[in-house]
């Protein structure tokens, strides 16, 4: 794990060709472009598309990594195909290359080879088949494969919890997500918690506060549930998931009966908003009483697979969410249960 000051950060980004172990220096790129944003610096030095070594390959795989932290899924998707047709073996190496292609499947949609992708990393360290889980988790999800995700989050839950310190927090973090969005609060509250237990980055902390937030949420437990979503508001977390945070508690705050309350911290949402489209303006907009762009929230939802977020369009259109939105999506079933509380009828699948 790299743990640098910026003031390292800084100095990291003028050495890194200097750096003689192609390793090093395409993990260099990929933190400094993390930490910095920095695309570019990611990508520096190219190597000549006709260089089929190992060493390119690393080169592939880290501009495939800076593409992903971009959200450039598309261009990524090419990095990392360029960078598995450079290495030769199945070996440790390759195992991030399976972690990485599945994680990009799934945000472009494609499942099936998605699965394909990341069901070598069942065969690797238990560090690799906690990652897998944790990917084929999502997958399942996606589908709106309840029992499929369950047995995902548990198998993360259950490895993550044998793995050394400095890399358990991940899949407990996610196993925990899993959990709460096919609303298993237990689960996502006991593993957040224990997630919480560890010595973890700042960002991770406010992820897990965030997490165990929104269990507390759909538990009815609303007083606590904020505290617990006001603890992710945090710089540290990001703007993303920070803006979601606040999404969730504007509405937490509703629910206890705190209308001005609720409009403050929604003001101060769209204050921290990033520009241009984004999951939590389309949340707060789908989840508002009056929302007023739909087509917007529906586009956004149908090209991310977000179940939530489709059940809670569904649910501001009039329409009945599907079933699968309803199991999986925490954000359904808090739109449910806010038109509920205002008084609409909300129409639920038959059955």
């Amino acid at each position: 794990m790299w743990l640098f000051t910026e003031q390292d950060v800084e100095l990291l980004a003028t050495r890194i060709d200097e750096v003689a172990d192609p390793n090093i220096r395409g993990a260099a790129r990929s933190h400094v472009a993390r930490r910095r944003g920095l695309f570019e610096l990611a990508v520096a030095a190219a190597p000549d598309p006709s260089d089929l070594s190992v060493e390119a390959g690393w080169w592939h795989y880290h501009r495939g990594l800076a593409e992903t932290l971009m959200e450039r899924y598309d261009a990524s998707l090419v990095s990392l195909n360029a960078a598995k047709a450079r290495w030769r073996s199945h070996d440790a190496l390759e195992f991030l290359l399976f972690g990485a292609l599945g994680y990009v499947l799934v945000q472009l949609g494609r499942l099936a080879e998605a699965e394909d992708a990341l069901t070598p990393l069942l065969e690797g360290t238990a560090t690799d088949q906690a990652d897998a889980h944790v990917s084929l988790g999502f997958v399942a999800r996606a589908r709106g494969d309840v029992e499929g995700t369950l047995v995902h989050a548990r198998a993360a839950r259950d490895l993550g919890s044998q793995l050394r310190p400095a890399v358990r927090s991940y899949p407990l973090q996610n196993a925990a997500e899993m959990f709460r969005d096919v609303g298993d609060t237990d689960a996502a509250r006991s593993t957040a918690i224990q997630a919480l237990r560890l010595d973890v980055n700042h960002r991770t902390k406010a992820h897990l506060h965030f997490v165990l937030g929104a269990a507390l949420l759909e538990a009815g437990e609303l007083d606590e549930a904020v505290i617990q979503l006001d603890l992710a508001d945090v710089p540290a977390s990001g703007a993303r998931l920070r803006s979601i945070a606040l999404v969730f508690a504007g509405f937490a705050h509703e629910l206890a009966g705190r209308p001005t309350e609720a409009q403050r911290v929604h003001d101060r949402t769209r204050a921290l908003l990033p520009p241009g489209p984004s999951r939590a303006a389309f949340l707060l907009d789908a989840l508002s009483p009056a929302p007023t762009d739909l087509d917007g929230a529906l586009a956004f939802a149908r090209a991310h697979l977000d179940v939530g977020l489709l059940g809670a369009v569904a649910v501001a259109q009039g329409r009945a969410p599907g079933e699968a939105e309803l199991r999986c999506g925490f954000e359904t079933r808090l739109a449910v249960r806010l038109a509920t509380t205002r008084g609409r009828r909300v129409t639920l699948p038959s059955g």
